[in-house]
C-alpha cells in the first residue's frame, strides 16, 4: 500500500526556502494543520503528525518504515536491557548516549524522558478536556492518572542517564512491544523552570525545585504553557529534540530550521499515520443496530461508483479496517439488491407506513411494527461541503439506490468541524451514517475503536467478539508475523461480519 505521508515528506523537503541560527536553511509547512505540534492527543491533521516527527526526536526506539516495526536508536541509547519480574511484568532499563542535546544546547536528562512520561499520563490532562490514557501500559499508570497518588511507579530515574520503564503484565505480549519504550524528551527546564523531576526509589513524580515557591503542575500552569494560542508549546515548541527546531506559526504556516543539535542519524520515533475514507455507521441509532440494516446498505452501493466520487486524490482501495498486506480479503458484499431485500425482511422492516404489508418501492419507506406502531427506516448522511463531493452525486449513488430497496436518505452537509465533532459524539448524534476520514497508525491497538462505550470508538459499535478479535492481534508475541496476520485475518473476518463501516480508501492528500 502506498505510504501517503512519504509523498508528503519528498515535497516537504523540496520546500526549503531556520533559524535555529540566521544562516540555518529553513522549511516550510502550508499544508492544512491545526497546530498540534507537541502530542497526537490533541488530534491534528497529517500535517501536524509530521511536523511532530521533523519535531520530537531522540527516542529510545525508531520506527522502520521499511519492515513495520521498531528497532533500537543507538545513536541515543548505549543499551536497553529487558529483566522478567516475578509478576509477570516486563522491566527495561534505559542508558542515554552522553552529548544529547535540545535544539538550544541544553542537556537532555533521563528527566526530561521521565517528564514527558508523568505530564501526559497526568491527571490534568484529562481535566484540559485531553484523553489521556497514554501510556496506560505502565505499571502503576491506573494510581497515578487517577490522581491518587503523584508518583508513577513504572517509572524510575536510577540516574542521570538511565530510564527505567516497568511494562504492566497486561499489555504482554504485544506485537508491537519495543515501541511501548517510544518517548521523546520534553524540556523540563524550559517548560515550568520552577519543577523538576525526583524519584526517591518507589518511582517519578514532580514536584517543585528548591526555593521555587510559586507555580507547580496544576491544570491552569498547563494551560499557560501549553495551550495559550501565541505562545504555548502546543503550536510553538520553541525547544525541540528532533531533527528540526521551530522558527515560526502563523496559523498557516509552520517555518522550521535545522537543528544543529539532532542526534545523526535523525530517526523517525513513530510511524505516520494513514488515512482511510469510511462510510461509518452510527451503530448505536436504533435503526442501525441490527447488522443486518448495515448489511443491507452495503448490498445496495454500486462500490465502484462511491470509489470514483469520493476520492479526492489517488489512493488505494481497501478492503477492510486496515490494509492488510499479507491477507486482504475480498469484499464480501457485492452490489446484490434481492439479498439486501431479503436481509431487511428477516430483520422485520415489512411493513408500510400504513401498517400492512410492504410489496416494493411503490409503497415508499420500509417500516417495522415496533410497539404495534410502523416506525420508518428512514436515515441521515452527514458529509462534508467543502465541495469535494458532489451532491448530485451522492443522490444517484446513495439515495436512489437506498430507495430502491425501500431505505429513505436524506443528505445532511456540514462543515468539517461539525462533522468531526459528530463522529466523535456516540450516543448524542442524529446522523446515522457519516463519510468521513479515520486515521490509523500502523502500530495501533485496533481495539481501542471497538472497545464496548470507548472514548475511541467513533461507529458506536458494541460488540464483545470484535473487540476481542482486534485486541488479541495487537497482543500477539513480538516477532510473530505468521501469528500476527493469521489472527488479522479473524478480525477483519468478524469485521465484515458486524461492518461497523464501509471502507473506501486510503486517502492521499495532495499537500
Amino acid at each position: 500500500m502506498k505510504r501517503l505521508l512519504r509523498v508528503f515528506l519528498a515535497l516537504l523537503l523540496i520546500c526549503a526556502v531556520g533559524v535555529c541560527d540566521a544562516s540555518a536553511e529553513e522549511k516550510t509547512i502550508s499544508a492544512p494543520m491545526d497546530g498540534a505540534f507537541f502530542s497526537s492527543l490533541w488530534g491534528g491533521t497529517p500535517a501536524d503528525a509530521m511536523a511532530r516527527r521533523l519535531l520530537n526526536g531522540l527516542s529510545p526506539v525508531y520506527w522502520d518504515e521499511a519492515q513495520l516495526q521498531y528497532g533500537i536508536n543507538e545513536s541515543v541509547v548505549s543499551q536497553i536491557i529487558a529483566s522478567d519480574l516475578p509478576d509477570g511484568s516486563r522491566e527495561y532499563c534505559i542508558r542515554f548516549n552522553q552529548g544529547l542535546r535540545f535544539s538550544d544546547g541544553s542537556p537532555v536528562t533521563a528527566r526530561d524522558y521521565a517528564f514527558s512520561l508523568l505530564l501526559l499520563a497526568s491527571p490534568q490532562m484529562d481535566e484540559l478536556g485531553i484523553e489521556g490514557s497514554a501510556y496506560s501500559y505502565l505499571m502503576g499508570w491506573d494510581k497515578y492518572h487517577s490522581g491518587k497518588t503523584d508518583v508513577f511507579a513504572g517509572v524510575n530515574l536510577p540516574g542521570e542517564l538511565e530510564l527505567k520503564l516497568t511494562l504492566s503484565n497486561d499489555c504482554l505480549p504485544c506485537f508491537f512491544e519495543t515501541g511501548l519504550l517510544s518517548v521523546t524528551p520534553f524540556p523540563v527546564s524550559a517548560l515550568f523552570p520552577g519543577l523538576d523531576v525526583y524519584d526517591i526509589g518507589d518511582g517519578a513524580y514532580i514536584a517543585s525545585k528548591e526555593g521555587y515557591l510559586d507555580g507547580g503542575f496544576t491544570v491552569q500552569s498547563l494551560r499557560n504553557v501549553l495551550l495559550d494560542p501565541l505562545t504555548g508549546y502546543l503550536s510553538h515548541p520553541i525547544v525541540s529534540s528532533g531533527e528540526y527546531c521551530f522558527v515560526s506559526y502563523d496559523g498557516e504556516t509552520l517555518t522550521l530550521a535545522e537543528n544543529p543539535f539532532s542526534a545523526s542519524p535523525a530517526l523517525p520515533s513513530s510511524p505516520l499515520p494513514e488515512v482511510y475514507t469510511c462510510l461509518s455507521f452510527a451503530c448505536e441509532r436504533k435503526t442501525l443496530v441490527s447488522a443486518s440494516v448495515r448489511k443491507a446498505i452495503a448490498l445496495c452501493l454500486d462500490m465502484d461508483g462511491l470509489l470514483a466520487v469520493s476520492q479526492a486524490a489517488s489512493n488505494d482501495e481497501v478492503n477492510g479496517f486496515r490494509a492488510d498486506p499479507a491477507n486482504q480479503l475480498a469484499w464480501p458484499y457485492a452490489s446484490d439488491l434481492s439479498q439486501a431485500i431479503q436481509l431487511l425482511e428477516e430483520d422485520g422492516w415489512t411493513v408500510n407506513e400504513d401498517g400492512e404489508a410492504y410489496t416494493g418501492v411503490n409503497d415508499g419507506t420500509r417500516c417495522k411494527l415496533v410497539g404495534g406502531a410502523p416506525v420508518r427506516l428512514s436515515l441521515i448522511l452527514s458529509y462534508t461541503d467543502d465541495g469535494t463531493i458532489d451532491e448530485e452525486a451522492l443522490d444517484t449513488l446513495l439515495v436512489r439506490q437506498l430507495a430502491l430497496a425501500g431505505i429513505e436518505l436524506t443528505l445532511q452537509p456540514l462543515s468539517a468541524a461539525d462533522l468531526d465533532q459528530l463522529v466523535r459524539s456516540p450516543g448524542r448524534r442524529l446522523s446515522d451514517l457519516m463519510l468521513t476520514d479515520v486515521e490509523i497508525y500502523p502500530d495501533s491497538d485496533l481495539s481501542a475503536f471497538f472497545k464496548p462505550g470507548g472514548q475511541a470508538n467513533i461507529f458506536g459499535v458494541s460488540d464483545e467478539e470484535l473487540y476481542l478479535a482486534a485486541f488479541d492481534v495487537f497482543h500477539s508475541a513480538e516477532g510473530d508475523s505468521e501469528t500476527y496476520f493469521a489472527k488479522l485475518k479473524l478480525f477483519q473476518e468478524r469485521f465484515f461480519e458486524v461492518l461497523p463501516a464501509i471502507p473506501l480508501h486510503a486517502a492521499e492528500y495532495p499537500y
